[in-house]
């Protein structure tokens, strides 16, 4: 109504396992090309293919990473993945931002950027890294920022990846030819589902020692 007052403020116990949740994607979508395509020795992984984001959600509850890929990941590629996200947080790793140049910023040897997604000029990146994105914007194609997530991006994070304290991957399925997704959970989340697996996988050794009686 014209002539009322509002007044505006950050929920920050809803955002900060948004930001954990948001955090962890880019930290996802580096793992994912890090042991599908760096470390793999499958010759059709080899050959052409590549990890592209094809889209993601994140909100209080949840991460969804859709990527493309053209097959199912083996539960060792999954193990791998989680492993890679999990050291991180592990790692402590500062998560820095800096609005550059677009063109300035492309110059980053390990830049994601979605395709086809028009980015505003001058942009905002974030990097999961020790070295700061002004480093390395300074020089833009050492090999040492392939170690690390570097991606264009407006939204919210965390400053450190401990913060997300802890990461599990849900599940990956096909969702449409060539397009893979993942769903993953963090902080508290992270915690209840390890509890529940724990539980689960308890219940399963006491059944099959029941059928050996």
């Amino acid at each position: 109504v014209t002539g009322e007052k509002a007044t505006c403020k950050v929920d920050y116990v809803r955002r900060a396992p948004i930001a954990a949740n948001h955090t962890m994607t880019h930290v996802l979508n580096f793992a994912l090309r890090d042991v599908l395509i760096n470390k793999s020795s499958s010759s059709e992984e080899q050959h052409g293919m590549t990890v592209d984001q094809k889209g993601s959600l994140v909100d209080e509850n949840k991460l969804r990473f859709d990527f493309s890929w053209s097959g199912p990941l083996t539960p060792a590629q999954l193990a791998d993945v989680e492993r890679i996200c999990v050291d991180q947080i592990n790692s402590s790793i500062p998560v820095d931002n800096f609005v550059a140049p677009l063109e300035d910023a492309q110059k980053i040897s390990s830049l994601r950027a979605v395709f086809g997604e028009v980015y505003p000029d001058p942009v905002r990146v974030v990097a999961v890294s020790p070295s700061t994105v002004t480093e390395m914007l300074g020089n833009p194609q050492d090999a040492q920022w392939n170690s690390y997530s570097v991606e264009f991006c407006g939204g919210t994070h965390l400053k450190n990846t401990s913060d997300a304290k802890g990461f599990v991957l849900l599940s990956e399925e096909g969702i449409a030819k060539g397009v893979r997704r993942i769903t993953a959970v963090t902080m508290e989340d992270a915690a209840n589902a390890t509890t529940v697996a724990a539980e689960f996988d308890a219940n399963v050794t006491e059944a099959g020692n029941l059928d050996g009686l």
